[in-house]
């Protein structure tokens, strides 16, 4: 399989995806927040690198500390927002990483080619 054809595939599972965790520990960068963040996924993270992607009103919510109580905790706040809020902080999200995407890799492989 080609590497194009594996970012497709990706980027077809992701948009069929509801919500992210992801528990990496500062010091690493996740292309997968940054690639579900613009598919339009709701994120949930401990890595304090990301919080420049989310809506700071929304950090306290989405930002676990790595524990499965704390993730749940945030998986019942956000479950609670009305979708108005839900679409903002995707939104918010979606501008910040708008030049990180697969699409976008993808189209600038396709200009090199």
């Amino acid at each position: 399989m080609s590497v194009l054809s594996l970012i497709l595939n990706l980027s077809t599972y992701i948009d069929k995806t509801g919500f992210h965790i992801n528990n990496t520990p500062k010091g690493f960068y996740d292309k997968s927040v940054l690639e579900t963040l613009s598919g339009g996924i709701i994120n949930f993270y401990m890595n304090s690198e990301y919080d420049k992607n989310i809506h700071p009103e929304y950090i306290n919510i989405l930002k676990f500390d790595g524990t499965k109580d704390d993730l749940t905790k945030s998986i019942n706040l956000i479950s609670k927002l009305e979708k108005d809020l839900l679409l903002e902080i995707i939104q918010f999200s979606q501008e910040k990483v708008k030049d990180e995407s697969l699409k976008t890799l993808h189209h600038r492989i396709l200009k090199v080619i």
